[in-house]
């Protein structure tokens, strides 16, 4: 019955990086970490050329694994990179989420 909080990191990052922030929301939430795959490794120079591949690649992850788990309608928390996967699969992918706060997102 509880809404779920789901917790997008940054490049460079893996969920571990939300691990003294997501325990607060666990009473009220249900809450969702995650790792985008590959996404500790460095950028290769095309992809820092050009990031909207890539972000719409980790978008239609992030996606998956939200219709995986049913969810529509949750709350997300992007940083940095992740806000803006966060908002790429929400432009992609309306129901996915209600609400987000993102986290000086950017762009690579």
């Amino acid at each position: 019955g509880k809404r779920t909080i789901v917790f997008g990191h940054g490049f460079g990052c893996d969920q571990i990086f939300w691990r003294h922030i997501s325990p607060a929301f666990e009473a009220h939430y249900r809450v969702m970490t995650f790792d985008f795959d590959d996404c500790t490794r460095p950028l290769s120079p095309a992809e820092r050329a050009s990031t909207t591949p890539l972000l719409d690649e980790y978008a239609e992850t992030l996606a998956a694994i939200c219709r995986h788990l049913g969810l529509e309608n949750a709350l997300y928390v992007g940083h940095s990179l992740g806000g803006m996967i966060g908002a790429r699969a929400l432009l992609h992918h309306p129901r996915l989420f209600s609400a987000m706060a993102l986290i000086c997102p950017c762009a690579v």
